[in-house]
């Protein structure tokens, strides 16, 4: 950890790596769930499959309703 005069920049150096990583995680967050990671989508002929995700590694799944 830096003493003195100049510890005041390592503060807000940490502060603000501390927000962008928030900040990137919840923004993350959002785009998922607005494309609807995971969720159910039903068709017509009584099948059911799950929607693809943007970022994270999800499986698709299907099956019969």
């Amino acid at each position: 950890m830096v003493v003195g005069k100049s510890c005041w920049v390592s503060k807000k150096l940490l502060a603000v790596c501390v927000i962008g990583f928030v900040s990137m995680f919840l923004t993350l967050l959002t785009v998922e769930f607005m494309v609807g990671c995971g969720e159910k989508t039903y068709h017509k002929d009584r099948t059911w499959e799950t929607n693809t995700c943007v970022f994270l590694p999800h499986e698709v799944k299907r099956g019969e309703w």
